[in-house]
């Protein structure tokens, strides 16, 4: 059984190793037209390569979030009127009218247990009042 793997592998030709450069590839292409396109392509892209490299360094990511310390612009704020809707939207009265019941997930739910406001709604509109109000 071992002799007919050895006489199989045997039979089988080597696998061509790829070559170190990389152009070599691009030689092979029969047609000039297209082997200056590949070779201006070839070239932009190791181009691109190097640069993204110089700007971010291998295996370091910088992440800045910097948004709570950000003084908003005034365009940003609530007017008096929008606090006073949202305000109205987080209101035990508004809940009371609709027949709603807040869930411990931040959504609103009605009497059959159908969700009127998605999880987390309520907890966003308490920090959009909290931020920009």
């Amino acid at each position: 059984m071992i002799q007919s793997f050895v006489d199989q592998s045997t039979l089988k030709p080597k696998p061509r190793s790829l070559s170190n450069t990389d152009d070599e590839w691009i030689s092979e292409i029969q047609n000039p037209k297209h082997q200056l396109l590949a070779r201006i392509m070839a070239s932009q892209l190791k181009e691109a390569q190097q640069m993204i490299s110089e700007i971010v360094p291998p295996k370091q990511r910088i992440d800045i979030y910097d948004h709570k310390h950000m003084i908003p612009d005034q365009a940003f704020k609530f007017s008096e009127q929008e606090i006073r809707a949202i305000k109205y939207l987080l209101s035990a009265d508004f809940q009371k009218k609709w027949n709603l019941e807040p869930t411990i997930y931040g959504s609103l739910v009605d009497k059959s247990n159908e969700p009127i406001f998605k999880v987390a709604t309520l907890d966003a509109l308490r920090k959009a009042l909290e931020f920009l109000s």
